[in-house]
């Protein structure tokens, strides 16, 4: 009889994702956040967890660059008709726009624009009878 060759040893782990599948995930979660999905729900619903998805980003400058365009596209959208609603007296509508953009991109947020627009100026008023005044 002859001896038995042993079984090849099976690699540990995952395969490596192709390039080409990741650009068309990355387009796909895309896809998701121009529709004003969030980054971690549309990567949920293009089946790639949010620590993958940075992992490929931080990887990748290529496929940053569509991401970060992608959320820009909705940035600008929103902003738009944000001002579209604001030139119709509708308050509500582009009250509402505002806030998405203050929740979902850290520039607009209140306390970002408080911090960076605000002078530190300190006033003292020294010798002056306020009661006069």
């Amino acid at each position: 009889m002859a001896a038995k060759k042993p079984a090849p040893k099976r690699k540990r782990g995952r395969k490596a994702t192709p390039d080409d599948k990741k650009r068309k995930i990355v387009e796909a979660v895309c896809k998701e956040i121009q529709s004003g999905i969030s980054k971690v729900d549309a990567g949920h619903l293009a089946g790639v967890s949010p620590p993958t998805l940075r992992k490929w980003l931080d990887e990748d400058p290529e496929l940053l660059a569509i991401f970060k365009k992608a959320e820009a596209e909705l940035k600008v959208r929103w902003i738009a008709e944000a001002d579209e609603l604001s030139h119709t007296g509708n308050r509500a509508g582009w009250q509402w726009y505002a806030w998405k953009l203050e929740r979902r991109f850290a520039e607009w947020r209140r306390e970002a624009k408080d911090k960076d627009d605000t002078p530190a100026v300190k006033v003292e008023l020294v010798g002056i009878d306020v009661s006069k005044i």
